[in-house]
């Protein structure tokens, strides 16, 4: 998905909602709010399981504002994944803008996540 937008945070969450209430991406299900860190724009969604129930824990959907190399202006890209935790969706923007889309992006994502958990841990101890 890429919408053309203005820089402006508000064209960017217009074009969020559009993107979540179309007909083939609903199944995301309903969003809570929408987080905003520089370029990356995080859509915080109740979404709902195989069974239709809706789940009880937020899931974050992730888009961010880039160039387009021909024409010049902001576009707000949707990557591939959603995440269940805010810092997981964030580290991923700042991958999938750094590595582009790629399994390089997830796995980045993956990888620092485990790192800050084993950290965390240790810590603990």
């Amino acid at each position: 998905m890429v919408t053309k937008i203005k820089s402006t945070r508000k064209e960017a969450e217009i074009g969020i909602f559009k993107y979540m209430a179309n007909s083939q991406t609903r199944w995301l299900g309903r969003i809570v709010k929408v987080h905003h860190v520089g370029p990356y724009f995080i859509a915080e969604y109740i979404g709902s399981g195989n069974d239709g129930v809706p789940r009880k824990k937020p899931n974050f959907a992730n888009f961010i504002v880039l160039k387009d190399a021909k024409t010049k202006k902001n576009v707000l890209q949707r990557t591939s994944n959603s995440w269940n935790s805010l810092d997981a969706a964030l580290i991923h923007c700042i991958a999938y803008k750094n590595l582009g889309f790629s399994t390089a992006a997830s796995n980045a994502t993956l990888f620092t996540i485990k790192m800050l958990a084993k950290e965390k841990q240790a810590k603990k101890k």
